[in-house]
């Protein structure tokens, strides 16, 4: 059974490289980028942006089982996840707008900090340290999917003055990547 598993991955997972490089070579027509300066920078913003998806997605696989471990009933583990998921929703809205008035970098750093503190708690098995650890892992999950590309955007267009259509590339790439990572996290 795991060899069909694991053969079916493979499978989809070349399916999937092969329609990415297919998109890619009809970009290229589109678009041929080769200026360094935006290489360089594009490279950059993947490097912090896909570890910090790596981050979010290698702790969703094994949440549920830690919560288990520590013993928790099946409606209590429900009750966590919805209160990450009410607290992303809550807090999803405002994250943007906190960006444009406290800065992108604030906020990315921000991230990092919640993000720390919201993994933290899983090291203990108390449930009201464990529900604030949600909370702030919803806040951060709002904040993954929103400040790093607000930042992208402000720095393409405003710092690099980089064209507008260039944009569409690179979160092309990062929709692309995001899957994989996902999927690669387990």
């Amino acid at each position: 059974m795991d060899l069909i598993i694991y053969g079916t991955f493979a499978v989809l997972s070349l399916v999937a490289y092969a329609a990415r490089q297919a998109a890619n070579k009809g970009d290229e027509k589109k678009i041929s980028v080769s200026n360094i300066n935006f290489k360089s920078f594009q490279k950059s913003f993947f490097l912090v942006y896909f570890l910090a998806l790596l981050g979010d997605w290698l702790q969703g696989p094994y949440v549920y089982k830690l919560y288990a471990f520590y013993g928790f009933k099946e409606s209590e583990i429900a009750i966590l996840y919805v209160a990450g998921f009410a607290s992303s929703v809550v807090f999803g809205t405002c994250t943007g707008p906190l960006a444009d008035i406290w800065g992108r970098r604030k906020m990315a750093i921000a991230f990092a900090v919640i993000y720390t503190f919201c993994c933290l708690t899983k090291l203990t098995p108390n449930f009201w340290w464990l529900m604030a650890g949600r909370v702030f892992g919803g806040i951060a999950t709002s904040m993954l999917f929103s400040t790093f590309e607000s930042w992208y955007v402000y720095e393409h267009s405003e710092r690099y003055g980089f064209p507008s259509e260039w944009i569409g590339m690179t979160f092309s790439i990062t929709t692309f990547w995001n899957g994989m990572i996902a999927i690669l996290a387990g």
